[in-house]
């Protein structure tokens, strides 16, 4: 009786780390989670190992149809199965131009065309990208279907961890050229060690010391107590910083005020949120810091609606216009909301 196959990622290495110490079984997913600069090396390296499937798509689709391009990938017979099964309209769509393709019919085509090629594991480059809401899930399922209906496993690449976490299986977090955490999901979120993982929970993370009954973060003047020892993992909630343009606003309650820049504004969810640079590395934090917030149940403090931040405007219109990147302004970290834990993996956290 002839054995399973297994893909064994052992030789694929990020920073001398193999991605995976285990192989993967035939069925089973795995999901490399980071930007594409970190993650496309990684996954075209998997995609050229025997029994895998991977269909890249042209550098220059320029004239090319799609029946041609999708003619050398599977049997006619598999190619009609497998557009069938993602919704994609092969038969009316043959003479229709690759780059006259939206989307969500681009990535239907790679799905099709990847599970067409008949590898053991479907191998596939954020195949969700650029796709939102209704049209997002709906791939995601169509893709759990395949793995299933087909009898797949499944390699992908994404930054999303919503994505990840749908879709299953085994995560691996790159950044900045490492590995930055391989855990299951659960616990890479319970204890971020990547700046992914940080953002989905709602916090920042950052490498500290815990020494002498004080943690603290590089030469940062925000400190707080703890009963640890040795070099930890630090998260502050991204809701866990009072802002304002007085250095002394009477709201502020800490001994380790700082100055900062606004280097970017960016969404998150009903949130709109600015990254911080410290004016001075020895007193301050790079940090995320929530700025108005627009859910449904906001503690605005008494504040107008989505305000957070009376101390740089009372309403939205204010602080939008006195608010964005290049502004400086200062910052009140609420110590008691910083948690630490070891960053030495605990025994048991990869189970």
């Amino acid at each position: 009786m002839e054995s399973a196959p297994t893909l064994d990622l052992s030789g694929i290495r990020v920073a001398g780390e193999a991605v995976s110490a285990e192989p993967l079984n035939a069925l089973d997913r795995l999901t490399l989670l980071g930007q594409p600069p970190d993650v496309g090396g990684v996954l075209h390296a998997i995609g050229r190992l025997a029994g895998t499937a991977r269909v890249a798509w042209p550098d220059e689709a320029g004239r090319l149809t799609v029946g041609r391009f999708a003619a050398p990938h599977g049997t006619p017979s598999a190619l009609a199965d497998a557009c069938a099964h993602f919704g994609f309209p092969l038969d009316r769509s043959r003479r229709t131009r690759l780059r006259d393709l939206d989307a969500d019919s681009r990535a239907r085509l790679i799905c099709a065309l990847t599970l067409a090629t008949g590898g053991q594991w479907l191998v596939l480059e954020d195949p969700l990208r650029g796709l939102d809401g209704q049209a997002r899930a709906g791939l995601r399922g169509r893709l759990l279907d395949a793995c299933t209906r087909f009898e797949r496993g499944l390699v992908v690449s994404g930054s999303s961890v919503m994505d990840a976490a749908v879709l299953g299986g085994r995560t691996v977090t790159i950044e900045k050229e490492q590995i930055a955490d391989s855990a299951p999901l659960a616990v890479q979120l319970r204890e971020p060690r990547s700046n992914l993982a940080a953002a989905a929970t709602g916090v920042s993370v950052f490498s500290g010391l815990a020494r002498r009954g004080w943690l603290s973060i590089g030469h940062s003047q925000v400190r707080a107590r703890t009963e640890l020892d040795g070099k930890v993992y630090v998260t502050i909630p991204t809701s866990a910083a009072r802002l304002s343009f007085d250095e002394f606003d009477p709201a502020f309650t800490s001994n380790s005020v700082f100055e900062a820049l606004i280097v970017a504004v960016r969404d998150s969810g009903p949130i709109l949120q600015v990254v911080l640079s410290p004016a001075d590395t020895e007193v301050g934090l790079a940090m995320t810091v929530d700025l108005l917030d627009f859910s449904a149940v906001a503690d605005t403090g008494g504040s107008g609606f989505g305000v957070i931040h009376p101390g740089l405007a009372s309403t939205v219109a204010d602080t939008v216009a006195r608010v964005r990147t290049g502004t400086r302004l200062f910052v009140d970290v609420d110590t008691s909301r910083m948690r630490a834990y070891p960053a030495e993996a605990p025994a048991g956290r990869l189970d």
